[in-house]
């Protein structure tokens, strides 16, 4: 599934906040034609898309931890802290992943909550 899709049913479970929407913007001119591959490390599967000629990779989270972040939302009605939201939270799949490719991240930032962009060196 390329990204259109997979951005179009995480902006609906998302809500789109302006800053929602301009992460799909974002990741559908970066990534459209970008297949994911699903990538394990420790136990979890993350989702990552990543585009080579740019030297830019996007790492999704794993499905099970935005389910309980958006249970957890929920219960709470919104008043529990954010997850899924900060670098160090992606950063480590994202070095394992791109140390399989002999390659390192460099500058990092959010492209929605559940959703980080690196961009990498080789």
């Amino acid at each position: 599934m390329k990204v259109s899709a997979q951005l179009l049913i995480f902006a609906l479970l998302a809500g789109c906040s302006a800053q929602t929407q301009q992460g799909i913007k974002h990741a559908m001119t970066v990534y459209q034609d970008v297949d994911y591959k699903d990538y394990a490390i420790l136990g979890e599967t993350w989702r990552v898309f990543d585009n080579k000629d740019l030297k830019k990779m996007m790492i999704i989270a794993p499905f099970d931890r935005i389910h309980a972040a958006g249970f957890r939302d929920g219960v709470t009605f919104g008043l529990a802290k954010k997850d899924l939201i900060e670098e160090h939270e992606f950063r480590p799949a994202a070095t394992a992943y791109l140390a399989n490719i002999g390659c390192r991240p460099t500058d990092g930032r959010l492209v929605m909550r559940t959703q980080y962009e690196f961009d990498y060196t080789c």
